[in-house]
């Protein structure tokens, strides 16, 4: 009875994985721009980032100190010291999970904090008491048994692959000093970003290319010496290229120092345009 019930409920894990799967393409999509414009000698003013991926599709985004594991923020603390670690931890868990869990009904975009809620729930040494008193707030109910929902053991694997593209990183709050009718053409799979480590601003990232594919807005400052600065402005960056005001692109390598003017687009201008990356 149980083997019908896995068979059963594989096919409905296979179809879950699959919407995990393009749901999951979202994660890396915030991280790439600033690294990018580190790599190629961008201007001092770039905080640097880097990103995993891990063999069964955990991401892991470490910018301005904090982890990111599939989107989610770790806090301090963790039961194996390290964030890389507990990355690799999890990423094994994934695929070598044994036991029944029923998938919760919820959005694609909640799937990597239940996973990790249930990890925590399973293992809580490892994620520390920081992480498993947060993990156990995030929604959907850990339940074990087959009747309970598609059956994850070897279709885990499947099911989670990629969790790590379904949101990118966030800070509850990060963007609040912006209006917000302002973010509309932030792309939502984006997550709610995450704040500046030098002065007011907010920072996005592309889950599919946090290395390459990047979208800021710092907060102006009337006493700055350059104009583009006085007025609340907007960082563009995709695949590696700045992208200016007006939508130009330029080669890349190309130093912001180099375009400062064009590169640092005026928010009232930006929001104009009709996508994130173009007019």
């Amino acid at each position: 009875m149980a083997r019908r019930a896995a068979v059963e409920a594989g096919q409905d894990a296979v179809k879950a994985g699959e919407a995990a799967a393009r749901a999951a393409q979202y994660f890396l999509d915030r991280h790439r721009v600033e690294s990018a414009n580190r790599v190629s000698g961008g201007p001092a003013d770039e905080e640097y980032v880097d990103a995993a991926t891990y063999e069964n599709g955990t991401q892991l985004i470490t910018a301005d100190g904090v982890c990111y594991l599939n989107g989610i923020a770790l806090p301090g603390g963790l039961g194996v010291g390290s964030c890389t670690a507990f990355a690799a931890g999890f990423d094994r868990w994934i695929e070598n999970i044994d036991y029944f869990i029923g998938k919760p009904s919820l959005d694609d975009k909640d799937l990597p904090a239940f996973y990790l809620k249930a990890y925590c729930k399973f293992d809580p040494r490892t994620c520390g008491y920081a992480l498993t008193v947060q993990s156990s707030r995030y929604p959907g109910k850990v339940v074990v048994g087959p009747e309970n929902g598609p059956v994850l053991g070897g279709g885990l694997g499947r099911l989670a692959k990629g969790l790590g593209k379904v949101a990118g990183p966030g800070s509850k709050g990060a963007s609040s000093w912006i209006d917000q009718s302002k973010l509309k053409n932030v792309p939502g799979h984006w997550g709610e970003g995450i704040p500046n480590q030098k002065g007011v601003g907010t920072r996005w990232f592309d889950p599919a290319n946090p290395k390459g594919t990047t979208l800021r807005i710092d907060k102006g400052n009337p006493a700055h010496k350059y104009p583009s600065q006085q007025v609340d402005h907007v960082r563009v960056t995709e695949n590696g290229k700045i992208i200016g005001r007006g939508g130009e692109v330029f080669p890349p390598g190309t130093k912001v120092t180099d375009v400062w003017e064009q590169a640092h687009i005026p928010l009232d201008e930006w929001i104009t345009w009709r996508y994130w990356n173009r007019p």
